[in-house]
């Protein structure tokens, strides 16, 4: 399993250089993958600066930042849940 610190790096450099379609998915599968992986939130937080609509209030100007919040948060309560065979 790659590392996180390699694969923030390669989620970063993603959000810049490739479309949203192939991003976003790598984000929330590390999101699912990595336990408690926080550095998520930032990379969405890049995703709303660079991309997002301008600030428009803190619910409806950071989508991807609290979609991946959310994320975390559910993917820690059902992690004892979930089955990895890998």
């Amino acid at each position: 399993m790659p590392s996180r610190s390699l694969t923030t790096l390669i989620i970063a450099a993603a959000i810049i250089l490739l479309p949203y379609y192939m991003y976003v998915p790598a984000l929330f599968i590390s999101i699912a993958l990595f336990p408690y992986y926080y550095e998520g939130i930032v990379l969405a937080m890049l995703i709303d600066m660079l991309y997002g609509r301008p600030f428009s209030g803190i619910v409806f100007g950071l989508p991807f930042s609290i979609g991946a919040a959310v994320c975390i948060i559910v993917v820690a309560i059902f992690r004892d849940k979930l089955r990895s065979h890998v």
